[in-house]
């Protein structure tokens, strides 16, 4: 994959983003895993960006994370956060910019409705592995699982994609407009 100074640029943006609204973390108590505004930069990467973009900053804030720098929630790293309860979620932050971009393609114009709906669409894959994996490594029942990984998280993810889908429009305004190349 050939990538030029501004996409490679876009992506070290995007990734370290991700890291720093990883630190806005608040602990939830019925789930090992946090509110944060990680999603929030996983959304922004995929809908300013696009597909390229949006996967490889978060392959790379992976990596990051995965090799020892502190840029999971709570300033965790290392491979044991990702084989912990909250793996499933991050593994699944490449996968996010992958299926919103195929549903934003969908549409004629990007518009804050057609823009909220493909994030929506990415969300479902971090919602059903970060579940999934939540459920086996915690050996939950399928409904506590559901409860304590997806439940607890569904009305703030909504918001969050919402406020991306806004955010986005007018950063693609400004983008094209060249304000910002």
């Amino acid at each position: 994959m050939k990538l030029t100074i501004k996409e490679m640029s876009a992506a070290s943006l995007c990734a370290a983003l991700t890291a720093v609204l990883s630190q806005i973390s608040i602990s939830v108590p019925l789930s090992p895993v946090p509110f944060t505004l990680q999603t929030f930069a996983v959304f922004l990467s995929a809908a300013v960006f696009g597909r390229k973009i949006g996967f490889l900053s978060q392959v790379v804030y992976i990596i990051l994370g995965i090799t020892g720098l502190p840029v999971f929630a709570g300033f965790e790293s290392g491979p044991a956060t990702i084989i912990g309860p909250k793996g499933g979620y991050l593994i699944s932050f490449p996968i996010i910019p992958l299926v919103t971009a195929f549903i934003m393609d969908r549409f004629a114009k990007k518009t804050v409705g057609s823009i909220f709906l493909s994030l929506l669409a990415g969300l479902i894959p971090c919602y059903v592995l970060g579940t999934l994996w939540l459920g086996i490594i915690l050996k939950l029942s399928v409904l506590k699982a559901i409860i304590m990984g997806t439940g607890l998280f569904v009305v703030f993810d909504i918001i969050k994609a919402l406020a991306v889908s806004y955010i986005s429009v007018k950063l693609q305004l400004l983008l094209s407009a060249g304000r910002f190349s």
